[in-house]
């Protein structure tokens, strides 16, 4: 009565390492966020979509260059 009991057991605990690695694992994974814009010219970061600083006036390049 104890085998089954114990292989049960070890089985459950098996599975909720393997399926631990794989969640922690998953969340690490994905699309990484892109890095805030910033200013060539005095490196302050920049409004989305802006054509110039809002800092020091500079024109911003083009955000979708290719």
């Amino acid at each position: 009565m104890v085998g089954p009991t114990l292989f049960i057991l070890l089985l459950a605990i098996g599975a909720l390492i393997i399926f631990g690695v794989l969640a922690s694992r998953s969340s690490a994974v994905g699309p990484r966020p892109m890095p805030p814009r910033t200013c060539a010219h005095c490196g302050q970061p920049a409004v989305l979509g802006a054509r110039f600083c809002g800092q020091c006036g500079q024109a911003l390049p083009p955000a979708n260059l290719t």
